[in-house]
């Protein structure tokens, strides 16, 4: 469809509302890949939006190359108008490179700049909207024709202000049926979401599901990062895991991969220079391949910001759809972005510093839940329970929705919640080896029901074993590696052994 490229007279001799400089801003930003049109088109959904003609070109040619999927660029835009002829009309090649090398906006701003561009666009419809009402005024039209044109031409601003339209039940539920009908085939072992790597939390949630917004909640010192790296382990054998660290730097969680998938003590990982037996230690580590293997990435900035997430997720994303599409040999079957993990919440940067810092983390949690349903993947964040937990007795230590720090919008964001603690001072005096367990105990479940998994742990390996046979004994490693030649007296492992009573 051909657009209407002279909204830019003057209305009633002034000079209608716009913003030109955003416009090339914004423009700029796409055009070098600073920001993605997915993030925009859902704003600006129609190129007549742009106040200046060559800008309205410039966009709508944007827009039928991202509803193709592909790339918009400099290079890509010479192209596309010199082959239709009308690359002058834009200000020829100067014109996309120059809008391109002065680009400095990120996601969160550009969609600032888009929202502006509509408002300014509302406001040019309004004014010519009013202009023509006058006109039908002063002629005295036919009231019932006048009041129906103006009806129509305000829901044309309406719908243009969306891309998205209501969905028909027929088509939401065919939808539903054929994801029934193909689960229905699968074996009662089976699960729809991302590995967990756990039997009964498998069983319980169907594995980490897309879109869905996942909380894990936990005081210090429990293992939930331990816990977390297990989970990123087990699903990048299948999927991409994107791991945002906060807290520690990406070597410290490098090790504790390495301990994870090896079997080797972390102590013996990041003190090997007191390690006796070197052949052994070094037998053990070479045979350590397939961590190497693993689609898992890294981000270790400390105090990110949303947006900082959303655009190296977006970024990566479009690293591994190029790799895919152009079938990279070294990587022939990269899989997609799967699982999102952020440790943690609490030490997230708002995007403006406004408010108070509870209103920060529930802007923060809301946006991670946006950032699962644009992205269609599970969000894994990791967050801090309340001191409170600490001064209550026995078993009254066992958390409640109502610990969950700094805000109560998380509770309200997730769809998921799941607290892990250690066993409670009723079940070690029980049971002693209980000392080895923890719970994962999901307490809200949007779309399953709530459950206290059992895990058993490891934390000298950072590792977590699967409890559902409620079994104490850890599985046999397939290397044979004897941690007591390794770090001589005093280095930490043979005390962790003696103080825990690990029997393995």
């Amino acid at each position: 469809m051909k657009t209407n490229y002279n909204n830019s007279k003057r209305i009633g001799g002034k000079i209608p509302p716009n913003a030109k400089d955003i416009e090339a801003e914004l423009l700029g930003a796409i055009i070098s890949e600073t920001i993605s049109m997915r993030d925009i088109m859902g704003i600006l959904t129609s190129p007549e939006m742009f106040y200046r003609p060559d800008h309205q070109m410039i966009y709508e040619k944007a827009l039928e190359l991202a509803n193709k999927g592909v790339s918009v660029d400099s290079l890509v835009l010479v192209s596309e108008f010199t082959k239709e002829g009308n690359l002058e009309e834009i200000g020829g090649p100067a014109k996309l490179i120059s809008l391109g090398n002065n680009a400095i906006l990120n996601t969160s701003k550009g969609k600032e700049y888009a929202v502006i561009i509509l408002e300014k666009w509302i406001h040019r419809e309004l004014i010519q909207l009013g202009d023509k009402l006058i006109t039908a005024g002063f002629d005295e039209e036919d009231i019932s024709e006048t009041i129906y044109q103006t009806n129509l031409m305000i829901d044309r601003i309406g719908t243009r202000t969306t891309s998205k339209s209501l969905r028909p039940i027929s088509e939401v539920l065919f939808e539903s049926l054929q994801r029934i009908e193909a689960d229905l085939s699968k074996d009662s072992t089976s699960f729809t979401g991302v590995d967990t790597g756990f039997k009964q939390l498998n069983e319980v949630t169907g594995g980490w599901q897309k879109t869905d917004l996942i909380i894990l909640a936990a005081r210090p010192a429990v293992g939930k990062t331990a816990l977390a790296l297990n989970f990123a382990y087990a699903a990048s054998k299948m999927v991409t895991v994107a791991v945002f660290s906060l807290e520690m730097g990406s070597s410290q969680l490098g090790n504790r991969l390495i301990s994870i998938s090896s079997g080797i003590p972390l102590d013996h990982i990041t003190k090997p220079y007191k390690v006796q037996d070197k052949e052994a230690f070094k037998a053990k580590l070479a045979a350590n391949n397939d961590l190497f293997d693993r689609n898992i990435h890294f981000d270790d900035t400390p105090g990110l910001k949303l947006s900082q997430i959303k655009a190296l997720c977006m970024k990566l994303k479009k690293q591994i759809d190029h790799k895919r599409k152009n079938g990279n040999n070294a990587h022939p079957e990269v899989p997609e972005i799967g699982l999102i993990i952020v440790d943690y919440l609490q030490l997230m940067s708002g995007e403006d510093n406004k408010g108070n810092r509870e209103q920060e983390i529930s802007k923060i949690s809301r946006g991670l839940k946006e950032l699962a349903k644009e992205l269609n993947v599970p969000v894994i964040a990791l967050s801090q329970l309340s001191r409170g937990i600490e001064h209550r007795a026995g078993d009254a230590q066992r958390p409640k929705l109502a610990d969950l720090r700094e805000s109560g919008a998380i509770e309200q964001d997730a769809d998921m919640v799941a607290f892990i603690y250690n066993s409670l001072p009723s079940e070690v005096g029980v049971d002693p080896r209980m000392a080895m367990v923890v719970h994962i105990d999901i307490a809200k479940h949007r779309n399953g029901q709530l459950k206290d998994v059992l895990a058993r742990k490891d934390l000298s390996i950072q590792r977590f074993y699967d409890h559902s046979d409620g079994t104490f004994q850890a599985p046999v490693p397939d290397i044979p590696y004897n941690p007591h030649a390794g770090i001589s007296p005093g280095g930490g492992y043979e005390e962790y052994q003696e103080e825990s009573g690990m029997p393995f």
